[in-house]
């Protein structure tokens, strides 16, 4: 069953206020190279202080909602940005009240991405502090992926088939 973001994000939003952590699909490729368009996100309810790193769900503009990274929290509210995007494109200041989930973990091809603590915490705030730099690196290096072909095996060299 699909259902539109309009539909599951109140019955996300009510999951949360409840205490319940709560599993989703997400769309978009605004969190790339952390998350991916269509992986699955284990949200908890939010609670305590947003911290530099943390990957949040809140109420944006007008009923929409976004999942993006704090990249500041100071007295004037919370700026999130995605961690695609380059370091003037952020959401806020957003007010604590907005905030309704903290994105606790991931999964990328199968393996767990824990963005609470470890590596991919650390990973994280590293990231936010270093916009712009480490998306153009990101950007390069996906660049020279997809410019450099794997050379074909023998057996599949059309100009060697008799």
């Amino acid at each position: 069953m699909m259902l539109s973001g309009k539909e599951f994000m109140p019955v996300v939003e009510a999951a949360l206020s409840r205490k319940q952590p709560v599993r989703m699909t997400v769309r978009g490729n605004s969190m790339v190279p952390f998350i991916h368009n269509g992986e699955t996100v284990e949200l908890e309810p939010f609670s305590g202080r947003p911290r530099l790193g943390d990957i949040l769900l809140a109420r944006y503009r007008e009923g929409g909602y976004i999942m993006h990274r704090v990249v500041r929290n100071g007295f004037r509210g919370v700026l999130l940005r995605g961690d695609a995007r380059w370091h003037f494109e952020c959401e806020g200041p957003l007010e604590e009240s907005d905030i309704i989930g903290n994105a606790v973990r991931s999964w990328h091809k199968g393996r767990i991405r824990d963005h609470r603590q470890g590596a991919w915490r650390a990973a994280g705030i590293f990231w936010s502090l270093t916009c712009p730099v480490g998306i153009a690196l990101y950007r390069m290096l996906r660049f020279a992926k997809i410019s450099v072909s794997p050379e074909r095996p023998e057996d599949e060299n059309p100009e060697t088939k008799v």
